[in-house]
């Protein structure tokens, strides 16, 4: 298996795949453009309008901002709360139902394309900014103007629907609380006229003052639980005005955990308004009461956050708010209902002792006490009345369009040039990892670089092709061309492999059929002839013999012959039309050829074939067709490879070469048959340095 380095390719080599890829590159380029500039030119133009709002703080008609809880005001006027919500009112001008009324209010464009619909903040500010793109110009610009109307009327819509909520509960609880009043000024006066008294505090003495007190603390409890309820009961209307669904209320039953804390806190509350009797308020036992209490009430406002509006927690996170007052709104209720629990309870010991003290006395301090409680509770309820009355005619929005869109002249897309600028990108891209591909899936040789690399051997000439229609033989007038270079150059370097000199014997063989082996055999024979070496050449194929045809030589006998004994060797070799050098063909086709060539006969002719001449060349089958090149490069002290690149695969020159190093064969190079004119750049110097010399002669003549 190839090691790493035999892998890694360096920017020469990518250059040289993309030079040779050229082709796919540039049409893969050409038709993602092409792609480009058909989309651009037939894809539907959509022109872009934008509107802009302005979000105010929104208007909060029950309880305060963050903190959830009353302001001082009781249900009050409400007041503006310091945030609001900005993803929750992005959603909401994106609302389905919304944008079908505003496509409703354009009757003109109801066959218009609303292409897309874009509501974002601009930069940290309170402005949203709605982009419509539609094939319509005029269609974009009215939609996007609408949009932004639509969205601050449906605002004052929903803020008006909870106003009225709210204000109805409000005038029902006054109406009710006017009832109460006048009831109990006329028990009041009823028992004025039958009983004769006018003034409680010169008939009361001090268990009838206690009791009082009590009565009075019971009183304002029961005022402050109403007007708790009373803001819980507004604070479900204004829920409801943007979630209608049911929600339940909490469990304050005994079994229940708020049931439990709030008997807990009663009984604290007992104890302390009993120690009151006999220690100050800053007493160490009252303090460490106090802190109870206070640990008590923290747990109670946890476990009440846990409860009320669950289902709040899943839904938009406009409502968070609502549940933050919420919570306290209901912890304040549990705290008032078990203080009212406790008082009542010191209310009932009080009434024990007032036995003593004259019944018409006591019922007078109640009725005027009940007097006063229902009026307190009557005003408050006509404040709110009045202020809901204000607010509801006001109808404030908490957002502004702060611009009216112009009718866009230009379309946003499709951009023709940047479309362009994107497709010669892509295009590119496409195209190189498509060559690359292509590449990868190639797997014959590319270059006397890659051949060395993969092979481990060094390329010891580079033939070039001749103009078609030309023999493939070195012809005498060849002197000085390219493809007789090749020749010199590989005998050159044959004669370099070794520190001893030339080879006696070299083998000359293929991976394949039509890669040119038996053609360099037989010029590498002539150009070595040409230099005035005694040269035989053999032609060892026995299954595909070619020699005797390039030379015009009789070839029935040769090889064989010699090898079976039937003439001698001096009879079977043949002289050729260039000076020193003989051939000895094939001679007749043996039915196995691989017998003659193991033969010890084969061993001797080899022999007698050395003191003949200076130089053997012998011409075999492909290594991957039969077994007679391996036997044979056993035989010779060198081996030459002849490759075609680009036809070659490389798996057939890897497995040629394990084959051949098995039967230690002696491997000295490669030959590159058929290579083109500039074979990243081997050879390209002295080619050009023979036809701009040939050029010059031309001129010269």
């Amino acid at each position: 298996m190839p090691d790493r380095r035999e892998q890694e390719l360096d920017l020469h080599d990518y250059l040289t795949i993309v030079a040779r890829r050229g082709w796919l590159i540039a049409l893969t380029l050409v038709a993602v453009v092409a792609a480009t500039v058909f989309y651009s030119l037939t894809t539907t133009k959509l022109y872009e309008a934008e509107s802009r709002v302005l979000l105010r703080s929104p208007y909060v008609p029950f309880g305060g901002g963050g903190g959830g809880g009353n302001t001082g005001t009781g249900l009050g006027m409400g007041n503006l709360s310091d945030t609001y919500d900005l993803e929750t009112e992005l959603e909401r001008i994106k609302n389905p139902q919304l944008i079908k009324e505003v496509r409703a209010a354009l009757p003109t464009f109801q066959d218009a394309m609303l292409s897309n619909l874009d509501v974002h903040q601009v930069g940290k500010t309170s402005i949203v900014a709605i982009d419509v793109r539609s094939p319509s110009s005029q269609f974009a610009a009215q939609f996007a103007q609408g949009l932004a109307v639509g969205y601050i009327d449906h605002t004052r819509r929903m803020k008006q629907g909870a106003t009225e909520q709210a204000l109805k509960y409000v005038v029902d609880q006054a109406g009710r609380a006017k009832a109460d009043l006048d009831r109990a000024e006329t028990e009041l006066r009823t028992f004025k006229e039958a009983s004769g008294i006018v003034d409680i505090a010169g008939a009361t003495g001090s268990v009838a003052s206690h009791y009082a007190v009590l009565s009075t603390q019971l009183d304002a409890g029961q005022v402050e639980l109403r007007k708790t309820e009373a803001q819980l009961a507004g604070l479900e209307g204004e829920r409801r005005a943007v979630d209608p669904r049911q929600i339940a209320g909490l469990t304050l039953t005994p079994e229940s955990s708020l049931g439990q804390m709030r008997a807990q806190l009663q009984q604290l509350m007992l104890q302390r308004m009993m120690l009151l009797k006999d220690y100050a308020p800053t007493s160490r036992r009252i303090t460490a009461l106090d802190q109870q209490i206070q640990g008590l009430q923290d747990s109670l406002q946890q476990q009440v956050s846990q409860i009320a509006y669950a289902e709040l927690e899943q839904s938009s996170p406009q409502l968070q708010d609502l549940k933050k007052r919420k919570v306290a709104l209901e912890t304040q209720r549990i705290v008032t209902l078990a203080n009212n629990g406790a008082l009542a309870t010191m209310l009932g010991r009080a009434r024990g002792d007032l036995r003593l003290l004259p019944g018409q006395q006591v019922k007078f301090g109640q009725l005027e006490r009940k007097v006063k409680v229902a009026e307190t509770a009557y005003t408050d309820l006509l404040a709110q009345e009045q202020a809901l009355s204000i607010q509801q005619a006001a109808a404030v929005a908490s957002a502004s369009v702060l611009n009216q869109p112009d009718v866009p002249t230009e379309p946003v897309s499709p951009q023709l040039k940047k479309n362009l600028v994107a497709g010669v990108l892509l295009g590119l891209l496409l195209g190189l990892v498509a060559g690359l591909v292509v590449e990868r899936l190639d797997d014959t040789f590319h270059s006397p670089k890659e051949l060395e690399r993969i092979l481990r051997l060094p390329v010891l000439g580079l033939v070039r092709l001749k103009t078609e229609g030309d023999t493939v033989m070195l012809q005498d007038d060849d002197e000085r061309s390219p493809f007789a270079e090749a020749f010199r150059s590989l005998r050159a370097n044959l004669r370099l492999t070794s520190v001893d000199g030339q080879p006696a014997t070299v083998l000359i063989t293929s991976s394949g059929r039509g890669e040119g082996k038996s053609t360099c055999a037989a010029n590498l024979a002539i150009e070595s002839a040409r230099a005035g070496q005694q040269v035989i050449l053999v032609d060892a194929d026995l299954r595909r013999p070619a020699l005797h045809r390039y030379f015009n030589l009789d070839g029935k006998r040769g090889l064989t012959s010699v090898l079976v004994g039937d003439m001698p060797l001096a009879e079977g070799l043949q002289s050729t039309s260039v000076p020193g050098l003989r051939l000895l063909a094939a001679g007749g086709l043996p039915p196995n050829p691989l017998v003659l060539i193991e033969s010890q006969a084969m061993k001797e002719l080899m022999a007698s074939l050395n003191q003949e001449a200076d130089l053997v060349i012998f011409d075999s089958p492909p290594v991957l067709v039969a077994a007679d090149s391996q036997v044979l490069g056993s035989l010779m002290e060198a081996t030459v490879l002849v490759v075609e690149t680009a036809a070659t695969r490389r798996e057939m020159a890897t497995r040629t070469m394990e084959l051949l190093r098995r039967a230690s064969a002696k491997v000295i190079g490669v030959a590159i048959n058929k290579s083109s004119r500039r074979e990243s750049g081997y050879n390209y110097y002295y080619y050009q340095y023979y036809r701009d010399d040939d050029k010059q002669s031309v001129g010269g003549q």
